[in-house]
């Protein structure tokens, strides 16, 4: 199992908001997968890099010999209530600034949020204080996908997809469950 620190996530510096378009890291992403000669690889990808597994898939079909979503909402489902209210309210519960909004952003990217040191929400808040305006420019820019980020149905990929507490392995035949599922979001087989 290898997993990349791509661009502006995990470990890495901060890179040229350009950097940030999901193409762009997937094709970073492969220019990885070509530098150590794989030919053939199972992506899989949470949150974000969910989407960014699903336009690699795309781009580079043959390559890909299956695919895991672990909580990709850019590629299935919709924005909670809990989200969409804090987003009205003018807060992005994903880029906190504060005590209550780490516990919120917690609440949402876990079923059962891990309890962190005063110390370490301290540390989190800050990083996050601290490049604001960065965080804001990339939300910017994912948010260009919210509509866009489809499962082609071209030769079919087999895929996991799990989503919170209801985790489910849906075979390329039931991608139709999903369908009827998540009405509002493209969802068939890659």
């Amino acid at each position: 199992m290898i997993a990349p620190d791509l661009p502006g996530y995990g470990k890495s510096t901060h890179f040229p908001i350009v950097d940030y378009k999901l193409e762009n890291q997937a094709g970073i992403l492969h220019q990885f997968t070509n530098a150590l000669h794989i030919q053939k690889l199972d992506l899989a990808g949470s949150s974000m890099a969910g989407a960014i597994a699903s336009i690699y898939a795309r781009m580079h079909r043959s390559q890909v010999r299956s695919l895991a979503f672990i909580g990709a909402p850019l590629v299935v489902g919709d924005w909670s209530t809990q989200v969409k209210s804090a987003l009205y309210q003018g807060i992005n519960p994903f880029i906190p600034i504060s005590v209550d909004q780490l516990n919120l952003e917690m609440q949402l990217l876990f079923y059962k949020p891990p309890v962190l040191s005063e110390a370490v929400q301290q540390g989190l808040i800050a990083d996050y204080q601290k490049a604001n305006r960065h965080y804001q420019q990339v939300w910017d820019i994912v948010n260009l996908y919210m509509n866009e980020i489809e499962i082609n149905s071209c030769s079919p990929i087999p895929a996991l997809i799990m989503l919170g507490r209801e985790d489910s392995i849906f075979e390329v035949e039931d991608i139709r469950k999903l369908q009827q599922k998540y009405p509002k979001k493209t969802v068939t087989t890659l």
